[in-house]
């Protein structure tokens, strides 16, 4: 059992802010066997659990170090998606540990336990969640009902899961992206699959998409 501390604010610190956790590409249910990686690699449900356990206990502990110097007193959690391994290629058919219906039920409590064991630390725990593309339920992405996606149902079942939590707030659009504001700064949240990269580098990829959905919303 990790013993959180609650909400204090510190009467001496000048500075205040809102801090944002990343969560996404958690690929519940896939199985990666040490053997077939020569000993560099494995990954299942129980190594889940323990990441998830960890992410959420060293996000308060960090939290806590931090207010030492300025009052944070919200928490922004950015769930990104890619939460479940997905059924969309022939080898994860094979070798997912379960049926993603199971998965997104098992995955959605392990996120939500860990929400519930940091929601005393905070004032207020805003969740924004989009989905990612293993998730999907087509072979080939689609244009239209995005949203349609495993990881659209895990977050639902979080949601439900977390609903006597009154500090807790989910929003689960079904945009493929969203757009938020943290203190004074303006925040997209993307999964980002369709990012191009050049020689294995992102970069001008993110650059690039970033500029298009600023003309477009611009226009908007």
């Amino acid at each position: 059992v990790v013993k959180l501390g609650v909400l204090q604010q510190n009467p001496n610190a000048k500075d205040k802010e809102t801090d944002i956790l990343q969560l996404g590409d958690a690929h519940g249910a896939e199985d990666v066997k040490k053997d077939e990686m020569l000993g560099l690699n494995v990954f299942n449900m129980e190594i889940l659990n323990k990441r998830l356990y960890e992410l959420f206990r060293k996000t308060a502990r960090l939290v806590e170090l931090r207010r030492a110097g300025c009052n944070i007193l919200d928490l922004v959690i950015a769930e990104q998606g890619d939460l479940l391994s997905g059924d969309i290629f022939e080898d994860l058919v094979r070798t997912n540990l379960d049926y993603m219906m199971n998965a997104a039920v098992r995955v959605a409590f392990m996120i939500s336990q860990g929400i519930a064991k940091i929601s005393s630390n905070f004032r207020r725990i805003y969740i924004y969640c989009v989905v990612g593309n293993h998730p999907r339920l087509t072979a080939k992405p689609a244009m239209k009902g995005k949203y349609i996606n495993w990881d659209y149902l895990c977050y639902q079942i979080q949601a439900m899961m977390c609903r006597d939590l009154k500090n807790v707030e989910f929003s689960i659009p079904k945009s493929p992206f969203t757009l938020i504001n943290v203190e004074n700064t303006r925040v997209l949240i993307w999964h980002g699959d369709s990012i191009r990269s050049w020689a294995g580098v992102p970069w001008y990829g993110i650059e690039r998409a970033a500029l298009k959905l600023n003309d477009l919303l611009k226009a908007r």
